[in-house]
């Protein structure tokens, strides 16, 4: 056992190595030349709403304390900039309108909790908060999902779905460590394992991956292999099993997020005339 664990993180410290040469393969334009479309702003809110939770949670258990207020910061801010995409695809259909119209109002009530002293009775409301808006952002993806042509939309949606898996997890891993959840949270923790494993071997199977989208995979399905190692022990108490869940999952998130990017970037292409493609008449 203890040699799988030492297999394990030097597998970890391979991926930390490995990483930058990963997202340089995949680097994406600026942010100033990239678009966020509505589904992947939906994906991003799903998401986001788990991840937040999750970064609460942490603070208030003590774990990674400058860096996870530095993630929750940055996730405020990333939740504003996508609910304001969604927002304005949603004009004109009022029931995409009332859609974003719960998410908008579960989100002013958690943005309280979020800037609000660490309190024992406001983290075991902020899970649920975080479960309604991710269960709307669902539908909300789902009715753009339905909207693109392009079937690679469906690897983006994912990708994506499982960023939200893997901060769901963590959330729910930190939840049980602050002593809430019981039974139930450990139900929760089972479906959520087993869901987010079929999704990463669905992504890594996929026929239209790149090189560097399959080195991105491998490197997340190495995260996992760590990060679940740390879930599956919730009998310890130990400081580095709780730093391991969230550090992980962080990196597991930048993983998916990348891959969703250039699979939107994939089926943009897919769907551009012969003529765009190839920048020459036939």
């Amino acid at each position: 056992m203890h040699t799988f664990k030492r297999s394990l993180l030097r597998l970890a410290t391979c991926s930390l190595l490995l990483l930058p040469i990963v997202c340089n393969a995949l680097a994406a334009p600026s942010s100033a030349s990239v678009s966020v479309s509505p589904l992947e702003a939906a994906g991003k809110l799903r998401s986001l709403a788990q991840r937040q939770a999750k970064l609460y949670l942490q603070l208030r258990l003590g774990v990674e304390r400058e860096a996870s207020e530095r993630w929750l910061a940055e996730a405020v801010r990333s939740f504003d900039e996508n609910l304001a995409v969604v927002t304005r695809a949603a004009q004109g259909d009022s029931s995409t309108t009332r859609i974003v119209g719960r998410i908008t109002t579960q989100w002013e009530g958690l943005r309280l909790t979020l800037s609000s002293p660490l309190e024992t009775s406001k983290a075991q409301g902020i899970a649920a908060d975080a479960e309604q808006i991710a269960i709307a952002a669902q539908a909300l993806a789902l009715r753009f999902d339905l909207a693109q042509e392009s079937p690679m939309y469906r690897l983006v949606d994912l990708a994506s779905r499982n960023d939200m898996l893997a901060q769901r997890l963590a959330r729910i891993y930190m939840q049980i460590r602050a002593g809430q959840g019981g039974k139930a949270a450990e139900v929760d923790v089972e479906q959520t394992r087993k869901e987010f494993a079929a999704g990463l071997k669905e992504l890594a199977g996929a026929s239209d991956n790149t090189p560097a989208i399959k080195a991105n995979l491998e490197l997340a399905r190495q995260q996992w292999l760590f990060f679940e190692m740390a879930v599956n022990d919730r009998v310890k108490s130990s400081e580095n099993l709780r730093r391991d869940v969230a550090t992980t999952s962080e990196r597991i998130s930048q993983m998916m997020n990348e891959a969703s990017l250039v699979y939107v970037q994939m089926a943009g292409r897919a769907s551009e005339p012969p003529l765009a493609q190839n920048g020459r008449k036939r």
